[in-house]
């Protein structure tokens, strides 16, 4: 009986022991930079971080991040593994009921479509009026007043210009109200489809990111957490107004921001960006290559060259497959020892840079 309760006090020790080595903690968006086509979410959480390794998971993330993209910058911690979950939630949930979600999309169609219809309304009226112009500009030929004349012109354009621009202002907003229509659609035929909301007690699939972290002491770590998300845009439109013609032109550049992420981004900082992210700012490595009819061009002959530039300057690359050979994403590689590691892409592919003399 004595070496049970011995038995039963040292397992509860050790589970004291391991639930004191993982923490689940929350993390908060800080910044949001969105491109014509992605966006970079930028997250920030802190916990109580004791000497040596401890397992931390974050979690409420979304799960159409870009695996690859992940990026955690510690504190004083030693980032050790990264691993990118999805939890599908099999407890009950405080999301809306499908009727609800179903409802706000409804309402906020019929909404952007009576403001199509409005626009339409000033679109006829500038329709009319132009015609009314073009109809009643021979009226010039009949005066013999060269000053007349010249007023009536100048009349002509102006009201012209300031009709046309207002034409094409609306037709701008109707594009990008249709747009949004479009979205909202898709989205609820994808969750139809996908049946994300079956019932108020299935929660939607989340993300969780696990992490080891190694620390040399007890101390309030925070941890930065950045990644690509392709589930968000923003497309601008244009307000140009005029007050007279002695006025000058205000021009306002609007940003229709539209994101499906699943993240809540009310009262987050947003940064819009003309910026490609799937293209390096870095410049490349120009080689010289002579013009003398003998010379090949760096690596056309053979791409062994560049295999070996590669290795020199401590790229590693591979690709992790399963047993059928299929690659298999979101492993997690690091190099033992490092805080060098990085997660396969949707390929199972991966790549480390190694720096010389490590």
């Amino acid at each position: 009986m004595k070496q049970l309760t011995l038995l039963l006090i040292l397992l509860g020790i050790i589970s004291e022991s391991l639930d004191a080595r993982q923490q689940q903690i929350k993390s908060e968006i800080r910044h949001v930079t969105v491109f014509s086509e992605g966006a970079q979410v930028n997250r920030i959480s802190s916990l109580e971080l004791k000497a040596g390794f401890m397992e931390v998971v974050i979690g409420d993330l979304p799960i159409n991040m870009d695996q690859s993209t992940i990026f955690v910058k510690p504190g004083a911690a030693k980032v050790r593994s990264i691993q990118f979950k999805v939890n599908k939630h099999d407890r009950a949930s405080d999301l809306p009921v499908t009727q609800e979600i179903d409802a706000e999309n409804r309402a906020a169609i019929d909404l952007l479509e009576k403001e199509n219809s409005l626009l339409n309304v000033k679109l006829e009226v500038i329709k009319q009026e132009l015609e009314f112009i073009q109809s009643n500009r021979n009226v010039s030929g009949s005066l013999k007043d060269y000053a007349a004349i010249k007023s009536m012109n100048e009349y002509y354009r102006v009201r012209l210009d300031s009709l046309l621009n207002s034409q094409w202002n609306i037709n701008e907003q109707k594009l990008a109200n249709s747009t949004q229509i479009d979205f909202i659609k898709k989205l609820v035929n994808k969750q139809s489809r996908l049946n994300i909301y079956p019932s108020q007690s299935i929660k939607a699939p989340t993300g969780e990111l696990w992490l080891t972290l190694e620390s040399d002491n007890t101390h309030r770590e925070q941890l930065e957490i950045s990644y690509y998300t392709k589930q968000a845009s923003w497309i601008p439109t244009y307000d140009f107004r005029i007050e007279n013609v002695n006025s000058p032109l205000e021009a306002t550049c609007i940003a229709n921001v539209v994101q499906q992420t699943g993240e809540d981004w009310e009262n987050v900082e947003v940064t819009v960006s003309t910026a490609n992210p799937k293209v390096s700012t870095r410049a490349p490595d120009m080689r010289l290559w002579r013009i003398d009819g003998l010379s090949k061009p760096p690596f056309a002959s053979d791409t062994r060259e560049k295999q070996k530039i590669i290795r020199a300057e401590g790229m590693v690359t591979g690709r992790v497959v399963d047993e059928s050979g299929e690659g298999v994403p979101g492993v997690n590689v690091v190099v033992i020892g490092k805080q060098l590691g990085d997660i396969t892409d949707i390929d199972g592919e991966f790549s480390i840079n190694i720096p010389r003399g490590q």
